[in-house]
């Protein structure tokens, strides 16, 4: 081969390899991946920002323990919790950055209302805490959703009046692993597989009846592929197809893909 040509193929080479090495995703740091329409962010005691072009964000995209992320209606965000999952996060949404977290570490994240969706990394001691409910994960793929309307938590009739206000609770659906769930005011656990969701009630549904009083609704089975595409789209298809790895979520890639907005 013309030593020419051969120096040109290993260059061409090489561009291509640090492409690819470039547009890997980094675990190493807490930040946003993407945003649809109006997220904000709060760091400190300073008032919510809404976040503008990524590529311009600066502090605003890089995360850090005790930050809060909002969503606001028909609006979503993707980011990544460093060393330990990535998340979807769906419009309506409130939650404060964990201030632990790393691959060994207890990482704990507050969802105060919204929906989310975590792909979590085999090993990590990842934990999702509610007002209701903590959500301790073992390698898995699974949605955490803070309702505040009751008829979604007990599974009623949408046309039934319910004389209670702010009655609501955490809905959990497992897509791939496993999630073990301990309800906040009665301690009592209970363990989500794959195809598995319930509801952790509030301690005000927890008075209605006698058999509230564990503070779980009864385990519901469903197609988890199914449910997985009807919430999150084909970012969710996509995330279920990736190894709960270092490796697989490095590897993972966005661009394209949708989320299911309002």
């Amino acid at each position: 081969m013309n030593p020419q040509k051969a120096i040109l193929l290993i260059a061409a080479y090489v561009i291509v390899i640090s492409t690819a090495l470039l547009a890997e995703l980094s675990l190493s740091n807490t930040e946003l991946l993407k945003i649809n329409g109006k997220v904000e962010v709060k760091k400190g005691q300073t008032p919510f920002k809404p976040v503008p072009d990524l590529r311009v964000a600066g502090a605003l995209k890089r995360l850090s323990s005790g930050d809060k992320v909002k969503t606001q209606t028909n609006s979503g965000a993707e980011m990544v919790l460093k060393e330990t999952c990535l998340l979807a996060v769906k419009e309506n949404s409130l939650f404060d950055v964990p201030s632990v977290t790393g691959h060994a570490a207890m990482t704990q994240l507050k969802a105060k209302q919204g929906s989310f969706l975590f792909k979590v990394v085999s090993g990590s001691d990842f934990k999702v805490q509610t007002a209701d409910v903590v959500a301790g994960v073992k390698g898995t793929l699974f949605e955490v959703e803070v309702v505040n309307d009751i008829r979604s938590i007990l599974q009623l009739s949408n046309g039934l009046e319910i004389g209670i206000e702010g009655g609501g609770g955490t809905v959990v659906n497992v897509f791939d692993g496993e999630v073990e769930l301990t309800h906040g005011v009665s301690g009592q656990k209970r363990l989500l597989k794959a195809g598995q969701g319930l509801s952790a009630l509030s301690s005000r549904l927890m008075k209605l009846d006698q058999k509230l009083k564990d503070g779980f609704g009864p385990i519901r089975n469903f197609q988890p592929l199914q449910s997985l595409k009807q919430r999150f789209g084909f970012l969710g298809e996509k995330l279920s197809q990736i190894p709960s790895t270092k490796v697989g979520l490095m590897g993972f890639k966005s661009e394209g893909l949708s989320m299911p907005l309002g």
